[in-house]
């Protein structure tokens, strides 16, 4: 997972970043050099870029909008958005009364090449991808 220093002091660090999703994906790129030396295979590794983690809400939305941009050949793409507190900068709300904002990310990005969400509320949003998919499928 992407972030930009440890944890006690990444959010003094949303400043630091020039382009997000450039800067993220050059750190991809850096690490699959490392990878490359030590001979992983890309089918062990998922990326994921880290939302809510060093970032502020400008960059988190930035990232998600363009998730595909995160893909990888051959490596997988992870997203964790669940009950994250940049939702509570767009509804204010308390940790425990995120669904609604944790499943809106999860299918706006399930169709642009993210592989495994980390999600709290499994069952909820296992439910809303199948019934958005259906809906997509419908004719």
């Amino acid at each position: 997972m992407h972030t930009p220093a440890p944890p006690k002091i990444m959010q003094s660090k949303v400043n630091d970043y020039v382009d997000v999703i450039k800067d993220i994906k050059k750190y991809f790129k850096k690490i699959i050099k490392q990878l490359n030396k030590h001979r992983i295979l890309p089918s062990r590794i998922w990326f994921d870029p880290g939302i809510g983690f060093g970032k502020n809400l400008s960059q988190n939305l930035k990232i998600i909008k363009n998730i595909k941009k995160f893909k990888i050949e051959k490596y997988g793409l992870l997203m964790g958005v669940s009950h994250k507190s940049w939702i509570n900068s767009i509804d204010k709300s308390n940790v425990n009364e995120r669904l609604g904002g944790s499943l809106a990310p999860v299918l706006f990005s399930q169709n642009q090449g993210v592989d495994i969400f980390r999600v709290h509320d499994v069952k909820e949003t296992f439910q809303a991808i199948k019934v958005f998919k259906r809906i997509e499928c419908s004719k």
